[in-house]
């Protein structure tokens, strides 16, 4: 029998190789090749220029980042999500220990439907999971308006909505935190990377999730916390610089398919 051949909906945006050579010949100089090097750290800070916000944590990749925020609430209980996902974002909440709640879609663009939210809650409800969807942003005024009439954080999963704004903000400075995805099917990739960014200054948010990709470690004698290995490594680092580069261009290129 004749092996089908797989047709590809879209195929890995890559910047031109003349681009990407010189961060291999840095790394093959210095061989420092993780632990938040300097493409890590020059990423970080153009990636949050770049989507409006005031922090950002890399990952290495987004499911890890998703997973990682909910830890750092420190909180057991249920989470509402959505249905309408890929299966990163309830196996998230699962593996935290917390149980979802699943609550339906609007029909015009699959986003979380708020009229129906309210009525999910309960005094186990410890955070509220939307998903932007296909780049289009839920709505994160009424989830907002949610958000402080309950005291429930919200926490976005923004994988589909990478660069999108609303009302002149970037869409990873709402809500108490983003999580993007980076992998090499999205318009913008690292290859494998995963962020979460927040809108306003959160040192204490930001020093844990730091300390959780890195097995607790903030110094040399000192680990604060049981953590894992969630960093992200200097290649994938300076793909996403490349790649931020020519955003724009892969996203007209996408609008024609």
């Amino acid at each position: 029998m004749k092996k089908k051949e797989e047709i590809y909906v879209t195929k890995s945006s890559l910047p031109p190789l003349e681009e990407f050579l010189p961060y291999l010949e840095k790394l093959w100089e210095t061989r420092l090749l993780t632990n938040m090097g300097e493409f890590h750290e020059q990423f970080k800070k153009e990636l949050s220029g770049f989507l409006s916000v005031e922090n950002t944590e890399l990952f290495v990749n987004g499911h890890v980042a998703l997973e990682l925020l909910i830890e750092s609430l420190g909180n057991k209980g249920e989470i509402i999500t959505t249905p309408f996902s890929f299966a990163s974002t309830t196996h998230a909440i699962v593996r935290n220990g917390c149980t979802p709640v699943f609550c339906d879609i609007e029909e015009d663009f699959y986003t979380i439907d708020v009229k129906k939210l309210r009525s999910l809650i309960t005094k186990d409800t410890v955070a509220i999971l939307p998903v932007h969807v296909y780049g289009h942003i839920c709505d994160v005024e009424e989830l907002d308006r949610i958000s402080k009439e309950y005291g429930i954080p919200v926490l976005y999963d923004a994988a589909h909505a990478f660069g999108e704004r609303y009302h002149g903000r970037g869409v990873g400075s709402f809500g108490y935190a983003s999580m993007f995805s980076f992998h090499a099917t999205k318009v913008f990739h690292s290859i494998e990377g995963g962020a979460v960014c927040i809108g306003e200054k959160n040192p204490e948010l930001m020093h844990k999730l730091y300390a959780l990709k890195n097995f607790g470690i903030m110094g040399q004698e000192s680990v604060e916390l049981v953590g894992c290995n969630g960093k992200m490594n200097e290649f994938s680092a300076a793909m996403g610089l490349c790649n931020l580069r020519h955003i724009e261009d892969y996203i007209k290129e996408r609008e024609k398919r």
